[in-house]
């Protein structure tokens, strides 16, 4: 950063900066599709585990009394 401005030193706007990350993001799936992929899913199931873990999905059911695996029945 340049002292003072708050702007990079190398004077990228932060749309060359995003852009460049995207770049580099393509790049990288492209290059290794299967680790990009894994771990897009990995997060995904995370946060979805991590919801069920607590009880959050149930919230938006009218009824409290929602069984924990409505499709097991």
């Amino acid at each position: 950063m340049t002292a003072g401005t708050g702007a990079p030193a190398d004077n990228r706007t932060l749309t060359q900066l995003v852009n460049r990350t995207a770049q580099r993001i393509g790049a990288f799936d492209k290059s290794r599709p299967l680790v990009w992929d894994l771990l897009l899913a990995g997060c995904l199931l995370l946060g979805g585990a991590l919801d069920v873990a607590a009880g959050g999905w149930r919230m938006v059911a009218p009824n409290p009394d929602v069984p924990l695996w409505p499709a097991a029945c």
